[in-house]
């Protein structure tokens, strides 16, 4: 082969292939849709509220990306890249505050499932919000660079990205968002590996900050775990509210427990055979699922995922469980 005949080659191909990057976004997005949704209904990993934003943001690419590909629409990266672009905020976000890299006070799960819960790690770092966020950057990425087979000549928005009334910097706009998207890739998933890589000052399997002292004197050592009838009753009705909205998605609403989630609470030995002092101290700091004691192999996260939840919120809780096992 010529150099003439690569040079023209090359050119050829490149052409073709950016023809075609609509199908690799739809593909792309297909399979983050089927993945999540087995994570989910077949696994039982239950979403925290990061992952329904992106499963917001993503599920809807399936259909709107297959739509444009059978209409053959030119323009369909205007409202595919909408989508695309805030899903890749949000899983940028998502995954810096599983890696840790946002500080406490910008947390927003502070209810239900935490969004820094591992439910996998695949190669010590890979979680779903890597997984999403590598799906949202690819399809943003190949929409970006998707070229129609034909153009429209009075296609404004296409001028803007390609840059074609300035021929000495043809498509700027388009490679510095994409040298954007990419490097923001690269970082997170440097931070994933350092992260994982570096031994945490917390105990592994706390998801959420460690309280500094434990139950007071008097709880931890007194208070014996038969005595449900010595709690105030509003102290036990605390609990029940904190448990309802912070335990109940593992643990069931009446703490009967979920089938491969969380164990039911009631007539509970675990429970029962311990005191206050200890259940305070194992709920504060939760449990990975490779604990050689645990029954379900799903991890418990620290403080049930919200570091908000104070000393006195846990021991409402605990109040709560021992009246429903007395």
């Amino acid at each position: 082969m010529t150099d003439q005949t690569q040079q023209e080659t090359l050119p050829r191909f490149s052409q073709i292939a950016q023809t075609n990057l609509h199908y690799l976004a739809w593909a792309q997005a297909l399979i983050a849709t089927a993945g999540s949704l087995f994570f989910s209904e077949v696994l039982g990993f239950l979403p925290c509220i990061l992952c329904w934003y992106q499963r917001i943001l993503m599920y809807p690419l399936v259909l709107i990306i297959g739509v444009g590909i059978l209409l053959r629409d030119q323009r369909a990266r205007y409202y595919i890249l909408p989508l695309s672009i805030l899903g890749w905020i949000v899983g940028l976000y998502h995954n810096l505050l599983y890696y840790g890299a946002i500080p406490e006070e910008f947390h927003i799960c502070t209810s239900g499932i935490p969004c820094e819960t591992r439910w996998i790690e695949w190669l010590g770092f890979v979680g779903i919000p890597t997984l999403s966020f590598t799906a949202f950057t690819a399809i943003t990425l190949a929409m970006l660079w998707y070229q129609p087979a034909e153009n429209a000549d009075d296609d404004v928005l296409e001028d803007v990205l390609e840059e074609e009334t300035a021929p000495a910097q043809p498509g700027y706009l388009r490679k510095s968002i994409s040298a954007l998207i990419a490097v923001a890739y690269v970082v997170v998933i440097v931070i994933g590996v350092v992260s994982r890589a570096v031994p945490s000052p917390q105990p592994v399997n706390s998801f959420g900050p460690v309280s500094s002292s434990t139950a007071t004197p008097e709880v931890s050592e007194t208070q014996s775990p038969d005595l449900s009838a010595s709690y105030d009753p509003e102290l036990v009705a605390l609990g029940q509210q904190v448990f309802s909205r912070q335990c109940s998605a593992c643990h069931g609403q009446n703490a009967q427990g979920v089938p491969n989630l969380g164990l039911p609470l009631v007539d509970s030995q675990f429970v029962n055979d311990r005191t206050d002092a200890e259940l305070l101290e194992f709920i504060t700091t939760g449990r990975v699922p490779n604990d050689p004691q645990s029954q379900t192999g799903v991890i418990m996260p620290g403080k049930g995922g919200n570091p908000a939840l104070t000393e006195d919120d846990i021991l409402a809780v605990i109040a709560y469980l021992r009246l429903l096992n007395s």
